[in-house]
């Protein structure tokens, strides 16, 4: 799974150092999640997963879609390193890098997500602003050592 596959990573750039996430982080999650739902959720998975991705499987197969929407799906979310969440002027240029490599493997899996549920768009909806939480509320908390270097 994306959270454990997250969890993972974290664990092998930390050294295995990882700390429990506080009370206040672990309270915000569910309210975050349900505010990113209706912001990234409905803002960003019509596009992409209702729209976009049908019409890349009509011309390719499943696989090659996810790889042509994956790149333009990181793209898109490029000018975010422009600004202070991004890392700007800090951040060196690895991070946005990393985050255009995040976005084209967790793309294969989203689409892989969204096929085997019945092209499900709450489903994809979920899953992408879980793992947006998570990055959001848990990382710093539980890998704060890596803080804003591999938190996507």
């Amino acid at each position: 799974s994306v959270p454990a596959g997250m969890l993972l990573t974290g664990l092998a750039f930390s050294g295995g150092q990882v700390a429990a996430p506080s009370a206040a982080a672990l309270t915000a999650f569910v309210p975050m999640l349900l505010f990113q739902m209706i912001t990234t959720g409905l803002a960003e998975e019509p596009g992409w997963r209702d729209f976009a991705l049908p019409r890349l499987q009509s011309r390719f197969s499943p696989l090659r879609a996810a790889f042509v929407l994956g790149p333009l799906w990181g793209v898109w979310h490029l000018p975010l390193f422009l600004t202070e969440w991004g890392g700007y002027p800090e951040a060196s240029w690895t991070r946005p890098l990393a985050f255009l490599t995040f976005c084209v493997a967790f793309n294969i899996v989203m689409s892989w997500v969204f096929n085997r549920t019945g092209q499900s768009l709450p489903l994809s909806m979920l899953m992408h602003v879980g793992v947006n939480t998570f990055a959001s509320v848990m990382w710093s908390e539980m890998f704060p050592g890596l803080d804003g270097e591999l938190a996507l």
